[in-house]
């Protein structure tokens, strides 16, 4: 930072005898850095005397009359708040006997957020005290906390909340049971041993079995800061940097998806390496959970496969096709959430769970919505046409080539 006139004469010290300590917010943080200046200003504890907005001008305003209206520019997240994009605030901290100290941001050439805190050489033994507050205040201002994101080439989406309920999972019970339990130390941390604060799964399985939507349901029940990151995300942005990005939001889950396309063995390797590395724990991984997906746990890198290589993720879940039972519970549970009112008789629904074996959840799901479709369609049409009948029908078109919808399959006894 560059020391102007005002804030020298504040600390009553040349430059050479001040100290300053920086707290950096890369451009994918950008958002955070900006919270966590107003959450120091808004601090009870600090006394803001003055604000500049200009190296040299001088004070322009006290802090409540800032005239400075910055807009977070995230999809879906309009928050405006008081606050100079470049500013030097002049306090003195209550907490530390009225402590005077020039808190300083500004925008980085790379476009992130530098925080600089500046006191005198002779205060210099409050520096730890003031970084731990500093960190409080990070931790409170940060508006990425308990949210769910998306990560994408273009910076930090915040996605609305993902209303997917336990019924809407028709999946194997241990699934959930294990998602929960693996996951469980997010919501706490501090209140289990130092060596189970960091857990890894992977979930295997042909598309549409639903890992996707586990993925969400979980995101919701724990209800901590959860990050979405696609391959081609994984592809574009280092998990190095990923990573360190993360560390900053814990307790946090990460949830991966497509893992092979980004991560398989001929994949670029520097990329696979620096995922490998960070996932051995060389790095602090305490409070950060993994919850990856793959439609090809073969297409993985060896080194990743729990099959082949143990460790890097504790839980392996495969999922399969839906057997019978509940194949009939996911025919039930989607004719409710689609609103239909004309359900299949008892009859048809126990005929489509036999007939529908080897498909997968969203072919079935696919099966009964456009049934639905088609009768609702007739309705308005002012026909009345046979439940039960256009289920048999629908039901006899997924084994043609032309069939539209979802791909043929083959059926399994």
């Amino acid at each position: 930072m560059q020391f102007n006139r005002w804030t020298r004469q504040f600390l009553r010290r040349e430059e050479a005898e001040c100290f300053v300590d920086t707290i950096d917010f890369p451009p994918l943080l950008e958002l955070a850095g900006f919270h966590t200046f107003l959450s120091m200003i808004n601090d009870p504890d600090l006394e803001v005397l003055e604000i500049f907005d200009i190296e040299d001008d001088g004070p322009f305003s006290p802090p409540e009359k800032i005239g400075v209206t910055w807009v977070a520019r995230n999809a879906g997240y309009q928050h405006k708040r008081l606050i100079p994009l470049t500013a030097y605030a002049l306090v003195r901290h209550q907490g530390f006997d009225g402590l005077p100290l020039v808190l300083h941001i500004e925008v980085t050439e790379a476009g992130g957020v530098q925080i600089n805190l500046c006191l005198r050489q002779d205060d210099v033994d409050h520096r730890s005290g003031l970084k731990a507050w500093a960190g409080e205040c990070e931790r409170r201002g940060n508006p990425f906390r308990g949210r769910l994101l998306a990560l994408t080439r273009n910076g930090v989406d915040f996605l609305p909340p993902q209303k997917v309920e336990s019924a809407d999972l028709i999946l194997p019970g241990d699934v959930l049971n294990t998602l929960n339990r693996t996951f469980a130390f997010l919501a706490d941390p501090e209140s289990w041993p130092e060596g189970l604060r960091h857990r890894a799964a992977l979930l295997a399985g042909a598309p549409g079995l639903g890992k996707s939507l586990a993925a969400k349901w979980l995101a919701e029940d724990l209800g901590v800061t959860t990050v979405w990151i696609t391959a081609g995300v994984l592809c574009d942005i280092p998990p190095t940097a990923i990573f360190d990005w993360a560390r900053r939001l814990k307790p946090v889950l990460l949830i991966l998806e497509d893992l092979a396309v980004a991560l398989g063995p001929d994949g670029n390797a520097g990329r696979v390496g620096d995922f490998l590395g960070e996932m051995d724990g060389f790095t602090d991984l305490e409070g950060i959970g993994v919850l990856a997906t793959t439609n090809d746990l073969d297409g993985l890198d060896p080194a990743l496969n729990p099959k082949t290589r143990p460790g890097r993720f504790h839980r392996l879940i495969e999922l399969e096709p839906p057997d019978r039972d509940l194949r009939r519970a996911l025919i039930d549970r989607r004719c409710t959430v689609s609103g239909f009112k004309n359900r299949p008789s008892e009859t048809m629904v126990k005929v489509l769970s036999e007939a529908t074996g080897g498909f997968t959840c969203a072919q079935i799901a696919e099966l009964v919505d456009e049934a639905c479709s088609r009768i609702v369609w007739a309705e308005l049409s002012g026909k009345n046409p046979e439940i039960d009948r256009t289920f048999e029908t629908v039901l006899a078109e997924r084994s043609r080539p032309t069939s539209v919808g979802f791909a043929v399959c083959e059926r399994s006894a």
